[in-house]
């Protein structure tokens, strides 16, 4: 017998990972992300790279999360089945210095058996995002 989080579509497993993430709920989220999760990040980013499992996963917001902080303005869900593509305006606030970026960031999500087992992240101008980092 399939589970129920197995019989969604890749669009409501993406959609309900984005509504906990955006409430802070990064632990209840995590339940939608596969154990063997690859997260895809520009080189053009400080924090670039390929990160694997969800220990790279968490390697990967504490990079993120330890300089800035991060709002989601608006979003847009795009089903194109497989990938799921979302459409972001994201804000990012330099903890350190407060100077913020809004930025539109597109993430093509693959899920797999209910989960999500791929993400790979297009910023629409990462230098601006790279301009914030410390140095």
């Amino acid at each position: 017998m399939m589970s129920t989080k197995n019989q969604k579509s890749g669009i409501t497993v993406v959609r309900q990972f984005y509504d906990l993430a955006a409430q802070d709920k990064f632990d209840e989220a995590g339940q939608y992300l596969a154990p063997d999760i690859i997260l895809r990040e520009t080189t053009d980013v400080p924090f670039g790279g390929d990160y694997h499992g969800l220990e790279g996963n968490a390697e990967l917001m504490g990079k993120i999360t330890s300089v800035f902080n991060v709002a989601i303005e608006k979003i847009e869900y795009l089903d194109a089945s497989d990938p799921v593509v979302v459409k972001i305006l994201a804000r990012f606030t330099s903890k350190a210095t407060g100077k913020t970026v809004e930025m539109q960031v597109v993430e093509m999500l693959t899920v797999r058996d209910g989960l999500i087992s791929d993400i790979d992240i297009y910023y629409k101008n990462p230098s601006t995002v790279a301009a914030l980092w410390p140095r």
